[in-house]
């Protein structure tokens, strides 16, 4: 459900704000100012996600690293995780995971590491935006310690 002034998503990644409902057609604004009509015919068989009405966020990332052996792993997803706590104060860790792990192993001289977070800010404006690039230079902080 949604009404003029909700973001939505669409399953193709059509990305708006509602601007007009019409007889036979919602009219949505895209993140690059384009305008989009939308018939019901079509929102009727879709699924729609209403951005607006998300009071959450996530942001996730894979990362491969250098095989620096397990003491140095082990210690990089440390540094992530305290790195992302020291900078995110809307981490939830209260209802929502909050994950770091080692995944795989990619050749013989890599692993990938996967990043889970998930935060008390809906999906939408500079807020999202800051508090991502919060969580991505954090985890480039911890890199940086890796690979010195």
């Amino acid at each position: 459900k949604f009404i003029t002034g909700d973001t939505i998503r669409l399953p193709d990644g059509t990305c708006g704000k509602v601007q007009r409902f019409e007889w036979t057609d919602v009219t949505m604004q895209g993140d690059d100012n384009s305008f989009v009509r939308i018939p019901h015919s079509q929102l009727a068989k879709t699924r729609v996600v209403n951005l607006s009405r998300m009071p959450c966020s996530q942001v996730s990332q894979t990362l491969t690293l250098p095989n620096r052996g397990t003491d140095k792993i082990n210690q990089v997803l440390d540094d992530i995780k305290q790195e992302i706590r020291a900078a995110c104060p809307e981490l939830d860790e209260e209802s929502m995971p909050f994950r770091v792990h080692w995944t795989e192993f990619i050749k013989p001289d890599s692993v990938e590491i996967m990043i889970e977070s998930h935060f008390r800010i809906p999906r939408l404006g500079d807020k999202y935006w800051d508090n991502r690039q919060n969580v991505l230079m954090a985890v480039n902080r911890a890199v940086e310690k890796y690979n010195s």
